[in-house]
């Protein structure tokens, strides 16, 4: 807690920033908490695709870079992602009484858009400033009218989110299944990892055996078969967690293996792999298996899909978020992984109250739902296909579709070009 000294080492994108903590002699990933700015340009190479500048991308680029490169700032960490990567705002200025937020110059300046409504009052007095004055990515910004905002009201729900069941004497119970859970792993198209909340009692507990477990276990005496449960050293943190051997090597030196409570995967040597005692094999794999309802985001290497992965790691490594499940289905292979039931489903971030927005409060310009925030981002594409015929669908695609044609209409991700076509073609 607490602001911390640091200098700006590099600057990798508007949002993404590399930094150096002089007092703990530590460098870090850190990005800016709750706002987005427009891609810059990329030219490709190290495995990642060409791409043209989002509207002001460059300069978004540019003026972080002018303000901050090779500059001693001030940081507050907020949360972390699994990855390792810090979230927090960033303070600039040489007099200490009186720094600046950087994401509220970047908000001020048009060069970012909020992406939360939990957000600082500052920040949301910054981007209405913006609107008013139609700074640069708002250039295009029309204020939606009495009429249009009483409309979507009686549509469904605000077009922030992916609304709630409409209420009235006739109306059915909402049966489907809400919950609290952590996100700790984000793929590509929209499909992430999460522990639900109501097993973090389960997951410390099964941390402090490991940890136990590890410190006194002895190497192993023989290799591993595929699909036999395990612990292993993860390469970050150097602590041990439960793991699945997905495939091994033919020699046995080393394997790749899956981390059945957090989601993600890792190449592991047999020196950091020890067997896994009775007690913790009991216990299910504790991530479920998650996928966003209702939309269609492109594969890592399609336009745009590389910056999706980003962008939910901005809206979803918050904390704590909420969950409704809009229907499942089974996965397809063998192991914990390829097996694990995928839960189609709506997700909003919980506010710093602990309270999850929702799409039946008072609209509001930043997007509620991780669906409205790529949507609204240009990178995704409604897909009511793939999800059963129903009126809660029906209700989604309706508030969710004001998102779309926002990005399709400014050109923003990958309408960038024009129309994309199909939503199978991502």
């Amino acid at each position: 807690g607490g602001r911390m000294r640091a200098v700006v080492e590099a600057v990798l994108s508007s949002n993404r920033l590399k930094l150096t903590i002089p007092a703990q002699s530590t460098v870090l990933a850190f990005s800016l908490n709750g706002v987005r700015a427009p891609a810059p340009a990329r030219r490709g190479g190290g495995g990642d695709a060409p791409r043209d500048a989002e509207p002001y991308g460059d300069e978004a680029l540019l003026s972080v870079r002018h303000r901050v490169l090779q500059r001693e700032v001030d940081v507050e960490v907020v949360t972390c992602d699994k990855s390792g990567a810090f979230l927090g705002s960033m303070y600039i200025g040489n007099d200490p009484s009186r720094m600046e937020d950087l994401s509220v110059m970047l908000v001020r300046d048009g060069l970012a858009r909020v992406m939360r409504r939990d957000a600082p009052p500052e920040l949301k007095a910054a981007e209405s400033a913006a609107k008013s004055s139609k700074l640069r990515i708002w250039e295009s910004y029309v204020e939606p009218t009495e009429e249009e905002l009483a409309a979507a009201a009686a549509g469904g729900g605000s077009q922030n989110g992916a609304g709630n069941s409409a209420g009235g004497a006739g109306a059915r119970p909402d049966t489907r299944e809400t919950f609290d859970a952590m996100v700790t792993e984000i793929e590509e198209r929209g499909a992430f990892w999460a522990q639900r909340a109501s097993n973090q009692a389960t997951i410390e507990r099964i941390q402090g055996a490991l940890k136990e477990a590890g410190a006194s276990a002895a190497p192993p005496a023989s290799r591993f078969a595929v699909g036999t449960m395990v612990m292993c050293q993860f390469s970050s943190d150097k602590q041990w967690y439960r793991a699945s051997v997905e495939s091994a090597a033919k020699d046995g030196s080393s394997y790749d293996v899956f981390y059945v409570d957090f989601g993600n995967c890792e190449s592991v040597t047999a020196d950091r792999m020890r067997p896994l005692t009775p007690d913790l094999l009991s216990t299910p794999p504790l991530a479920q298996h998650f996928q966003l309802a209702y939309v269609r985001v492109p594969s890592y290497n399609a336009d745009g899909g590389s910056e999706a992965v980003e962008l939910l790691g901005e809206v979803l490594f918050q904390g704590m978020c909420s969950f409704r499940v809009e229907e499942t289905e089974k996965g397809e292979g063998k192991g914990p992984r390829l097996s694990a039931t995928i839960h189609k489903v709506t997700v909003y971030p919980k506010s710093d109250a602990g309270e999850a927005s929702s799409s039946s409060s008072s609209s509001s310009s930043a997007p509620v739902s991780a669906q409205a925030a790529l949507l609204q981002a240009g990178l995704a594409l409604l897909h009511p296909r793939g999800s059963r015929p129903g009126p809660h669908r029906d209700e989604a695609v309706r508030s969710l579709k004001g998102h779309e044609d926002e990005a399709r209409k400014a050109h923003r991700g990958i309408f960038r070009y024009g129309d994309p076509g199909s939503d199978d073609e991502l």
